[in-house]
């Protein structure tokens, strides 16, 4: 019998509907989630267990200020058991010179690096022009045109010395790194230019391009160039496999009577200050336009599984992943696009006004020949510094030896280089 009663237990309520649907909606997602994580890591083991005993690793040779970036993707690149025809496949990565590398390649013998490698990331794509100095070379070694980063060449100081110095202002030219004979800063100012070396890295011969072109051609400009590196201090990479100078040892050397300056990257820059937040770097992009160092990816064998191997672990380094981790790392990605590091101390994520990249004519350890430089013969004997030595060699052939002091410098038969035009670059003080 219906007694007509209309209370809140007998009214209509939509919202508990909606409330049982949603319920219903959510375990029906979790369960086709449960289904699909289930297809996915049966795919996985399915994947490793074809891949067991059938790996093909891909040798793969770094700068080492690149390294963390492509050992992070390479353990990516690992982790997704590849197959690449039929094969597992795999790659490491090592840290080598650049220059190193470049030497054993153009001279055809790749097997000279152990392990011999199949690709390639150098510190700038310059090196890629000494690497295929031969026709041989020319063949093996193949530009994919992938960039992995970028990082400007900045000019820096110890913070420190940086605020004991005006003419460290807004703006800093090329000119802070010469001598006041050439156009520098006065002498008085006590600055201690400490120079990357240019045979050894790439931001060391960019910088010298540079500075080439602000002195010119000519006996006046032949001067200024000796005056240069006699006068800075040419300073070797940090490691073996690098190609910069050690910033830490850099910003020891900052005292009361002196004020260290050096030509960096923007990356090691970050890598610095990251390290010793207490004591960042001041740094100012050269207002005339700076050089960007690229790290270009370099297939170094000639066919077979493992340079299809290679070719799938450079589609890796294009990915998103990889891009997140180069600006982590301190890094501009190959459209210029900067990490969040801070701006303090000169740090811009903007990117700052760029040179014209050098020709292929200025590479490091090409033949002298290429660029039109000839060889002067020194008087021989040279036993002394005060009968010949390298004064009198400065004074025929238009450079002096950076950093060496000997008495019996050079030694008799030391054949000298000068630049002349056509000339892109000087021709840095042979070792031999």
């Amino acid at each position: 019998m219906t007694t007509g009663r209309t209370g809140a237990a007998g009214r209509y309520r939509p919202g508990r509907k909606r409330r049982l649907g949603t319920a219903l909606f959510t375990i029906l997602a979790a369960a086709i989630a449960a289904t699909l994580l289930v297809a996915l890591g049966a795919r996985t083991i399915a994947a490793r267990a074809t891949c067991a005993g059938q790996t093909t690793t891909a040798q793969v040779a770094v700068s080492s200020e690149i390294q963390p970036v492509a050992q992070r993707v390479a353990t990516f690149f690992n982790s997704e058991h590849r197959q690449v025809d039929g094969r597992c496949a795999a790659v490491a990565v090592h840290a080598e010179s650049a220059a190193s590398v470049a030497g054993a390649l153009a001279q055809g013998s790749p097997g000279q690096l152990h392990p011999a490698i199949n690709a390639w990331i150098p510190d700038s794509s310059l090196w890629l022009d000494v690497a295929r100095g031969s026709p041989a070379a020319a063949k093996l070694v193949q530009p994919t045109g992938i960039v992995i980063a970028e990082t400007p060449l900045v000019i820096a100081m110890p913070r420190a010395a940086a605020a004991r110095m005006p003419i460290f202002g807004t703006s800093v030219g090329w000119q802070m790194l010469l001598p006041q004979s050439a156009g520098g800063p006065a002498r008085a100012l006590g600055l201690n230019v400490q120079y990357p070396d240019p045979t050894r890295s790439a931001a060391g011969l960019a910088g010298l391009v540079e500075i080439k072109r602000i002195f010119g051609y000519g006996r006046i400009a032949r001067g200024d160039m000796a005056s240069f590196a006699l006068n800075v201090q040419v300073v070797h990479p940090a490691s073996g496999a690098g190609s910069l100078p050690s910033l830490d040892t850099f910003a020891r050397t900052s005292g009361s009577d002196t004020a260290p300056v050096t030509l960096t990257s923007e990356q090691a820059v970050v890598a610095f200050d990251r390290a010793n937040p207490g004591q960042p770097l001041a740094v100012r992009y050269p207002s005339q336009g700076t050089f960007q160092l690229s790290y270009p990816y370099v297939l170094t064998t000639s066919g077979g599984v493992t340079l299809a191997v290679a070719k799938a672990f450079g589609s890796t380094l294009r990915s998103s992943y990889a891009s997140a981790y180069v600006r982590y790392e301190g890094f501009r990605t190959p459209g210029g696009t900067a990490g969040g590091w801070p701006a303090s101390y000169g740090l811009s994520s903007s990117a700052p006004l760029q040179l014209t990249p050098p020709g292929p004519s200025v590479s490091p350890t090409a033949p002298r020949w290429a660029c039109g430089c000839s060889p002067v013969t020194c008087p021989a004997p040279c036993p002394t510094a005060s009968s010949c030595g390298w004064a009198r060699c400065r004074a025929r052939s238009g450079w002096s030896p950076a950093g060496r002091r000997s008495s019996a410098w050079p030694p008799p038969g030391r054949r000298c280089r000068m630049p002349r035009p056509p000339c892109t670059a000087p021709c840095w003080p042979p070792t031999s």
